[in-house]
């Protein structure tokens, strides 16, 4: 589903402005991005994408989830959601897809250097806390001067390697 190529672009993609004073916040450019490559018919992903807005810098005072994850679920969701409330595979299927994104993130921290996983929150604690704030550390960045973008690019190189990986599941 996506080449080391499309996640490297996807990733240095994330935080460029596509004009002078704008930017898409991280879960608009998920789901623009990733929607995209699903091929989510453009007037589904323009409602996507609007919906999106709300849940980026962690729901918008970066105390929330991360806008990337939630972004990536809301897309799960849509491709393998429900619209009647007695199905329970549906939705069991978006809870084990969720699920399992968060799990295959979290595996990965073992493959991030050492001197971003000192800097504490979502990179050292062992529950793995997606919140934003815990991803992104301080907005000065770690002790070691590393700044906040840093930390969402390389969550987002492990967020999209893991929706790679249960790619069939959700197609």
């Amino acid at each position: 589903m996506l080449t080391n190529e499309m996640k490297e672009r996807i990733t240095e993609g994330l935080f460029k402005k596509p004009a002078e004073d704008a930017s898409w916040n991280c879960s608009e450019y998920v789901t623009i991005t990733l929607g995209s490559l699903l091929k989510i018919p453009q007037h589904h992903l323009d409602i996507l994408q609007k919906t999106s807005t709300a849940l980026g810098f962690g729901m918008g005072d970066g105390a929330g989830p991360c806008g990337i994850l939630s972004a990536m679920v809301l897309l799960l969701g849509y491709q393998k959601g429900r619209l009647d409330a007695e199905d329970t595979t549906s939705k069991q299927i978006c809870y084990d897809l969720g699920k399992e994104l968060k799990e295959r993130i979290i595996a990965q921290r073992h493959e991030v250097p050492e001197e971003l996983t000192n800097a504490g929150g979502f990179w050292s604690l062992p529950d793995g806390n997606m919140a934003c704030r815990s991803i992104r550390i301080p907005e000065e960045g770690s002790p070691e001067g590393i700044p906040p973008q840093l930390y969402c690019r390389i969550f987002l190189k492990m967020a999209l390697n893991s929706f790679h990986q249960i790619g069939e599941k959700i197609s």
